[in-house]
């Protein structure tokens, strides 16, 4: 089995790069569920070998270099020992002088478990239904992995300086070349050196989540427009929190996470005049008219006229080029209320990206 094992780095050894892209073939398919602080705590290298005072199984190679992408915290940990190795310090010193430091994270840390000095001001775990966990937090020797004590304005501070740094703007860290490696793609799977990029919307974005024992977090900001979030919260359901509340960022600061793709043929919006119409006949309208399945368009009529609110989405408001023919100024988008012969409202079509889309009214 060993020498099986082996086989699998003969022609691409295990490195840095494939160990911080989670391509490396290393298996452990576990989290880490960190330690009482109350409890015995096993070395980095114990860790690694699923040592008995370890919660965690042993990391083990499953396939070659490069074959595939699965996440891997045990290979981050990996990389933790090495680093230590290489430079003949800990790992939390090395990452506070020569990162922490520089980028003015100062209430920031790698050590585990954490000062009383930064206890302090350290949040306190809660489970999934709010309630406070026993201990307040756990600890982590897999600081790599789950070991960072920090804020949301530090990580913020960390977003902006890896997006200076890729435009030539900034190198207290890392130069130009080596910072673009942490946006590009390795080309297996989803993530570049440390960071997961996707494609949101129009626009590329790198980000990273966090999940620990009674927190949740989540830091997320584009590769070239300068906007960004991060967002920490202290409890295990704190994920649809952050949810919520990164919507609400992209949707206030018109992220182009949001941004339909521009159709072919595409010619600037049309510039529509708002007119006057009778309350009487905006209240005809109001009600709700079904897309499909999953997207209800809700028309209410507010004090200065309609206002429409697709499911899931903020609240907008319509502005009249007739009686029947309304538009957006929030979005290129127009819609037209369908009436029957008699009259009566009976549906409207959405017209957005050169389509025409028409809702049933059901209420």
């Amino acid at each position: 089995m060993a020498a099986g094992r082996r086989a699998f780095t003969a022609a691409d050894p295990v490195t840095p790069r494939t160990l911080l892209s989670h391509i490396s073939g290393l298996g452990d398919a576990f989290g880490f569920p960190g330690y009482d602080p109350a409890a015995p705590l096993p070395s980095v290298v114990q860790i690694l070998e699923g040592h008995e005072l370890s919660n965690v199984g042993p990391i083990f190679m499953e396939r070659r270099p490069w074959e595939a992408f699965e996440y891997s915290g045990g290979g981050v940990t990996l990389q933790q020992q090495a680093l230590e190795d290489a430079r003949g310090r800990p790992f939390a010193d090395v990452l506070r002088t020569d990162v922490l430091e520089p980028l003015g994270m100062t209430r920031s840390s790698f050590e585990q478990p954490i000062s009383p000095a930064n206890d302090r001001n350290a949040a306190r775990a809660h489970d999934d239904e709010g309630r406070s966990r026993g201990p307040k937090w756990h600890v982590y020797p897999e600081m790599a992995a789950a070991g960072l004590w920090t804020t949301a304005s530090d990580l913020a501070r960390f977003l902006v300086e890896v997006q200076r740094s890729v435009r030539g703007e900034s190198n207290r860290v890392l130069d130009r070349a080596h910072a673009r490696e942490m946006i590009t793609p390795v080309g297996v799977g989803d993530f570049a050196v440390g960071f997961s990029v996707s494609k949101r919307g129009q626009g590329w974005y790198f980000d990273h989540g966090g999940s620990n024992w009674g927190f949740r977090g989540t830091m997320a900001a584009h590769t070239v427009k300068g906007y960004g979030m991060a967002i920490l919260t202290n409890a295990d359901q704190g994920g649809a929190l952050a949810g919520e509340v990164g919507r609400r960022i992209q949707d206030a600061y018109a992220w182009d996470s949001l941004t339909e793709p521009v159709p072919r043929g595409y010619a600037p919006p049309v510039q529509r005049e708002a007119v006057a119409v009778d309350r009487g006949v905006l209240a005809r309208y109001v009600g709700t008219y079904r897309l499909n399945a999953e997207l209800d368009v809700v028309v209410t009529l507010g004090d200065d006229g309609l206002l429409v609110t697709p499911t899931g989405q903020p609240t907008l408001p319509l502005f009249a080029e007739s009686e029947t023919e309304f538009f957006l100024r929030a979005a290129n988008a127009q819609i037209t209320f369908v009436l029957t012969a008699n009259g009566e409202v009976e549906g409207l079509i959405l017209h957005q990206g050169g389509r025409d889309n028409r809702a049933e009214r059901i209420g």
